[in-house]
């Protein structure tokens, strides 16, 4: 290395006594190392030149530059004292630093340090105290001036002359410009507007690349889960095309199943003429009524646990508060024997009761990807008999659909009624009743009645008679929706992505039957138990219709419409007619119209219904 090892030591010297000298001191080396001896000013100018090269960097490590300003300083005020002189050249550039920053500032938009603003004050402090900034004499030459001078009048008298001219245009066109000035002068201060407006605009701009940026990734996630939403609905056309071909095999074999099922009614309609009968005890047979019906339950009771006399069946209703005497006893015993002695063949054991599960899924079919779809809604028929005028009732539904071009009604239970069968303990008089509606129910060609069984239809299933079943196995017209509750769903060309639900309560709400009985939360906590109970979610069923309250209603905010008795209404017969319209395969509203039975059915509104998504 050619530095003196004078200068060595003095340069050492002072990095030693300097915080971070040790960062630069190989710099200074490698770039003052090939001279013969190094002063004091060029050790000046390699940190001027040093912190200037700092600045022309995209990104300079302001940290460094303080530590080389601060150290800068103190190497001024050793010089100062060693009583060196430093040229104007120097000296300029040593106050040049700070333009240098500021300029850095200006073109690379950057934010300041105000490490740096501190250190450059306490620099320029020292500077100044050291060596005084030496102002330059600027020496001009007289006669260049005078003749620049009258140059410049020259031109100056010309452009007076071109102005004059202007000015006695401008003055012919003065009224017709008269707004055209107005409208400049607005112009000028939204133009001086606009340049304070300018930095926040441009802060503004900064933002927004920002939030731009942000919306690029939203829009790469977006179109991620397009894609696997697209895979996902691949898969779900492979299944429905799937469960179409399975529904067609079931069906031809449900086909097959009913041929088989009428061979065999008829063999058992053979075996019950010929077969012996005998009395039975009910299983599902309560006694809740009255008072008397408990006194019959318990003497059955009694009656079942073995061989008991009079006077021991008198004791055990005497140990239950009821004291009765011996010919009392034998009046409920006639009572008993009246309603307990019914037939039923041994072969078919009718008396077991048919257990049915609550809940089932009904799918109808859409082709050609309607916008609109009609349906006739009826509920609580409580059919024991088949007169001429039931017949005119039930044909005037038919009448109303055939109008209205509607192909499918819905039924929300109650189409036979338990209570009102004579003799409906007998299991041979639910068969018959089952039997006359099959006969006798009007049929009409291209409509088609989806029934939903309800309490007194489920009733019969105590004495081995599933009427609901039966009823849509014996005519083609007419199809099983389960008992309790059914989902509706819309299929075919249109996907399966919204239905409506369908409900009939399987007992009476414990309050009595009465105007204030049926309210909102007893309707929705009897629709809704049952949805959670099937794990199904509320938002899936664009709306519920409810049947066995006998009374006409529609709740918007809840999405409940109860339907009327067709026949036995507490306020007025009637019916909903219901237009389901769709929009790229989801439901999008549903059209009510009350329909009221009188001689004819008549439409009397219509009530808009779109529900209304809440997201937890």
């Amino acid at each position: 290395m050619a530095i003196t090892q004078v200068d060595k030591i003095k340069i050492l010297k002072y990095f030693r006594e300097t915080s971070f000298g040790e960062i630069y001191y190989n710099e200074l080396v490698e770039s003052l190392g090939k001279r013969a001896k190094v002063t004091d000013i060029e050790f000046i100018t390699f940190f001027v030149n040093y912190i200037s090269e700092s600045f022309n960097k995209n990104q300079p490590s302001f940290n460094l530059i303080c530590k080389m300003l601060s150290s800068l300083t103190s190497f001024i005020g050793w010089v100062y004292d060693d009583k060196i002189v430093l040229g104007k050249e120097l000296i300029n550039q040593l106050y040049s630093i700070r333009d240098r920053y500021e300029r850095y500032l200006i073109d690379e938009n950057a934010k300041r340090n105000s490490d740096l603003d501190g250190l450059m004050t306490t620099f320029e402090e020292k500077l100044n105290g050291c060596y005084p900034k030496i102002e330059e004499e600027v020496k001009y030459d007289v006669n260049v001036l005078l003749s620049e001078i009258d140059e410049l009048r020259k031109k100056l008298n010309a452009t007076e002359q071109e102005v004059s001219e202007l000015n006695d245009k401008l003055s012919k066109q003065n009224r017709a410009w008269e707004s055209k000035r107005k409208d400049n002068t607005r112009l000028i201060d939204k133009l001086e507007n606009s340049k304070l407006k300018q930095k926040r605009l441009e802060d503004k701009i900064k933002e927004l690349e920002n939030i731009i940026e942000q919306l690029n990734g939203l829009v790469a996630s977006l179109k991620q889960e397009v894609a696997s939403s697209r895979d996902s609905y691949d898969i779900l056309l492979s299944l429905k095309t799937r469960i179409q071909s399975d529904y067609f095999n079931l069906k031809n074999d449900i086909k097959v199943l009913r041929k088989r099922l009428e061979e065999s009614e008829k063999e058992v309609r053979r075996l019950r003429d010929e077969d012996e009968f005998k009395i039975v005890i009910p299983k599902s047979f309560e006694y809740v009524e009255d008072r008397n019906n408990r006194i019959e339950a318990l003497i059955i009771q009694k009656m079942l646990s073995g061989k008991n006399t009079l006077e021991d069946v008198r004791v055990f209703l005497s140990d239950n508060g009821y004291v009765l005497s011996i010919e009392e006893l034998r009046k409920h015993f006639e009572l008993i024997r009246g309603k307990m002695e019914y037939e039923v063949p041994e072969e078919i054991n009718l008396v077991s009761e048919i257990d049915v599960k609550e809940g089932s899924e009904y799918v109808i079919s859409l082709d050609g990807n309607p916008k609109c779809i009609d349906l006739m809604l009826v509920s609580d028929f409580h059919l024991s008999a088949f007169g001429k005028e039931i017949i005119a009732d039930m044909e005037l539904i038919n009448d109303y659909c055939e109008d209205k071009g509607i192909s499918l009604i819905l039924n929300a239970g109650d189409f036979f009624s338990w209570t009102r069968l004579e003799g409906k303990h007998k299991g041979t008089a639910c068969q018959r009743i089952v039997d006359k509606a099959i006969a006798k129910y009007p049929f009409r060609k291209g409509i088609k009645h989806a029934v939903l069984g309800g309490n007194h239809d489920k009733d019969m299933l105590a004495v081995g008679i599933d009427p609901i079943r039966l009823l849509a196995d014996a005519r083609e017209d007419f199809i099983n929706l389960g008992y309790g509750h059914c989902k509706i769903t819309f299929g075919g060309s249109v996907s399966i992505l919204d239905s409506i639900g369908i409900h009939h309560p399987n007992r009476r709400y414990q309050n009595p039957v009465d105007d204030d009985s049926y309210t909102t939360e007893q309707i929705r906590e009897s629709i809704y138990s049952y949805y959670a109970k099937e794990k199904i979610s509320s938002d899936d069923v664009y709306v519920n219709l409810l049947g066995h309250i006998h009374k006409s209603g529609l709740d918007m905010q809840n999405g409940i419409c109860i339907v009327p008795s067709y026949r036995k209404d507490r306020v007025l017969n009637g019916a909903w007619h219901l237009k389901v319209y769709f929009n790229n395969g989801y439901i999008s509203n549903i059209v009510f119209i009350p329909v009221i039975k009188t001689k004819k059915l008549v439409p009397t509104s219509e009530i808009n219904y779109e529900k209304k998504l809440v997201f937890k």
